[in-house]
């Protein structure tokens, strides 16, 4: 994760709970610091001195960034943060919701959650802000599995993906997905979105242990407050069967 983009600083971590961040025309370290004694899963810059970890063993925590000069920093916990375990073992990365031009603002952070739920942790005021479901209903009983990847569009759409396969897109204002598609035949571990140039459209990729990658459209999203929304839908739009290395 880039602490600064203009900075050119970049955060990285180990299997070790080592985070270190590395000044990118120099080479060198600026900071360094232990996020705990498990792997480190994900890195986040949530602003620009402040740092996201999320363990393996599902550890969340918030870090401030302490410069030394020209000696290697380090960093504390930052103030008001509390580490949260968010009852999980689980390989699905945390996700920032932010609008592209507030790089520099603390932003919502989307994390696996539990059995299945995806839960929304509120930086600023270092809260759980809610959860969301992978059920369509209260009376929805279907066995979804875990979530196992999670990408998010901007600070209001955020997409989710499961071992059984299926897709969900949610407004994280709402607890029940806005749109199911069950695109793979095993779990999706791979997911990315990207926002298309036609308002309320979205394009997804995402990766399966089916051995397919699937280009799918996402429609009914990002429309504006007063605008009526449409129906929300992912459609398939291409697929191409991939084959691991050495088979």
């Amino acid at each position: 994760a880039f602490l600064n983009p203009a900075a050119g600083i970049l955060a990285a971590a180990d299997e070790q709970g080592l985070v270190r961040g590395w000044d990118l025309e120099s080479r060198r370290p600026k900071f360094e610091f232990f996020a705990g004694n498990t792997p480190v899963l994900a890195v986040r810059a949530v602003a620009d001195e402040t740092l996201f970890t999320q363990s393996k063993a599902g550890l969340l925590q918030l870090w401030s960034i302490e410069r030394a000069g020209t000696e290697v920093g380090s960093a504390t916990r930052a103030e008001g943060s509390v580490k949260y375990l968010a009852d999980i073992h689980s390989f699905c990365k945390s996700v920032l919701l932010r609008p592209c031009s507030s790089y520099g603002e603390l932003a919502p952070i989307a994390f696996p959650h539990g059995p299945d739920a995806v839960g929304l942790w509120d930086t600023r005021a270092n809260m759980i802000q809610s959860l969301v479901s992978p059920q369509t209903s209260p009376t929805d009983v279907r066995k979804t599995g875990a979530c196992t990847a999670l990408a998010a569009l901007d600070f209001r759409y955020l997409c989710g993906a499961y071992e059984d396969g299926g897709v969900r897109v949610w407004d994280i204002r709402k607890q029940w997905p806005l749109t199911i598609q069950d695109l793979h035949t095993e779990p999706v571990f791979g997911l990315s979105v990207m926002a298309s140039s036609k308002p309320g459209c979205a394009a997804c990729a995402s990766g399966g242990a089916d051995g397919c990658v699937i280009i799918s459209k996402i429609q009914g999203v990002k429309e504006e407050e007063q605008a009526r929304q449409t129906e929300s839908s992912i459609t398939e739009t291409g697929r191409m069967p991939i084959q691991a290395a050495g088979k």
